[in-house]
């Protein structure tokens, strides 16, 4: 009812103008619908696995935006972002906010607001209020989740209920000053809604356009969160460096990007047997990107990315990085294999039958398939096979820049890395190789401003040897999409 709704509004909306010519009002969307065939993931040492097999999932993006009398009025919604055929995975609830233990409609979070804000640009600034998505150059540290990746999919995304001013640039004076104000609403370590967690933030920005094919930016963001028990906190300083160029070749286009980032500051919310109190958070990590490709579409590129590791869970530093979870590399070996044996670990401290309490901060074990405390190199070539068809087909190598060990095994192995299986990890740090292709199918015979496409992708892994498996994993995933 509420999807037919919004579909009607949108479409009496979209290019209309109101009779007094003073406001004008556009729709765009996206509808999704995802099928994939997951690998079975071997997650522990009494055999437990995801064994969930075949999933079905479907998601409606829409947008509308307005102006009326000078301000701009904006709204972005997500309708059942949740699988809806299939069987869930074998682990069972976790704080995974990919909700992988509910299938149907109306199991999960049916509906999600990215944005309800209102800004107005004035002489000397633009100024904007409401909720928004939050990102910020290659996405390592701020990521919308609206960006495609090479490979994969795109989920969720940060939202922030934001009070934010862009100063306009002086004549000749590319440079633009960024000021805002947050609430986290959530993203990657805070979920308001959810888990009652409350963090705020003061955003300073500056961003040098001399061109459209220039940006050179910096970001300092202070934040305070509180945790649910309103005794745990963290406070923490991020500056992140960005910068992307474009330039043109004969008959070749180049693009070359960068972000790095350091935070530091200390947090309650993890504790360690050496610090019962507090730990100190230093983290640093890098993300760069250069591409190339002629006139016709074929071409290609590399992706590459480090994040510092913490070789010692037990002393009183926090220094393993993690970047945003939609901050891809690969489909498999992140987004399944990592991503599930970390739930796993979770539920094992969490189980009173192995420990009394789980040690504070234990769900921030769980990654959602984000990158973490690892050097990894994506590089994929590309082509067009058609008018209609493009294919894409690249790898991910990756490596621990810390001992791999299972959270769990490790900690009753008092701190000696250890893989879920039990046994010792070895000092090999290699995560896994993993090949990737994409085919991507355009649908014809649609409105200029719309676009549809079937893409269909396959992944194949060969974990490392600490990560307790020597079999090759396959994944494939289909995806129809209509943009508008």
């Amino acid at each position: 009812m509420i999807a037919l709704l919004a579909f009607a509004l949108s479409a009496h909306a979209q290019g209309t103008e109101a009779q007094d010519n003073t406001s004008t009002w556009t729709s765009h969307g996206e509808l999704r619908s995802i099928g994939s065939l997951r690998p079975d993931v071997i997650v522990d040492d009494e055999g437990g696995s995801t064994d969930q097999g075949f999933v079905l999932d479907a998601r409606w993006r829409w947008r509308l935006e307005g102006e009326l009398r000078g301000l701009v009025l904006e709204t972005e919604i997500d309708i059942d972002e949740q699988q809806v055929f299939g069987a869930p995975w074998a682990l069972g609830d976790s704080p995974d906010s990919h909700q992988r233990h509910l299938v149907g409609f109306g199991q999960g979070d049916s509906m999600r607001a990215r944005s309800i804000k209102v800004s107005r640009t004035f002489s000397f600034a633009k100024l904007e209020a409401g909720l928004m998505t939050s990102h910020w150059g290659l996405g390592m540290v701020a990521n919308d989740g609206a960006h495609d990746s090479w490979f994969g999919r795109e989920d969720r995304g940060d939202r922030v209920l934001r009070v934010k001013a862009t100063t306009a640039p002086k004549e000749g004076t590319p440079l633009y000053l960024i000021f805002a104000a947050d609430q986290v609403w959530e993203d990657d370590v805070a979920s308001w809604l959810h888990d009652g967690q409350r963090a705020i933030q003061g955003l300073v920005a500056v961003l040098w356009r001399p061109d459209a094919n220039t940006t050179v930016g910096l970001y300092g963001v202070s934040r305070h969160q509180l945790e649910a028990d309103e005794v745990r906190d963290t406070a923490v300083r991020v500056i992140d460096l960005y910068a992307d160029h474009s330039h043109d070749l004969p008959g070749l286009r180049l693009r070359i990007a960068g972000e790095a980032a350091l935070i530091q500051g200390s947090t309650s919310r993890a504790t360690s047997y050496q610090s019962r109190e507090r730990l100190a958070v230093d983290q640093a990590g890098l993300s760069t990107l250069l591409t190339a490709h002629n006139a016709d579409g074929v071409g290609g590129g590399i992706r590459a990315g480090w994040g510092s590791g913490d070789a010692n869970a037990y002393d009183g530093t926090l220094s393993g990085f993690t970047m945003d979870r939609n901050h891809n590399a690969g489909m498999l070996l992140f987004d399944e294999v990592l991503s599930a044996q970390s739930v796993r670990a979770w539920q094992q401290l969490d189980d009173s039958s192995n420990a009394g309490q789980a040690p504070d901060g234990a769900e921030g074990l769980v990654t959602e398939g984000a990158i973490r405390q690892a050097t990894w190199l994506q590089p994929m070539v590309e082509a067009p096979l058609h008018d209609l068809a493009h294919l894409r087909i690249g790898g991910v190598l990756a490596w621990s820049t810390a001992p791999i060990g299972d959270p769990f095994q490790t900690g009753r192995n008092g701190g000696v890395a250890t893989t879920l299986l039990g046994s010792p990890s070895s000092d090999d740090r290699q995560l896994g190789v993993e090949l990737d292709w994409r085919l991507a199918l355009e649908i014809p015979g649609l409105p200029e401003s719309s676009d549809a496409q079937l893409l269909l992708q396959g992944a194949h892994l060969l974990p490392g040897e600490n990560i307790a498996t020597d079999d090759t994993l396959h994944g494939y995933m289909a995806t129809a999409r209509w943009r508008w």
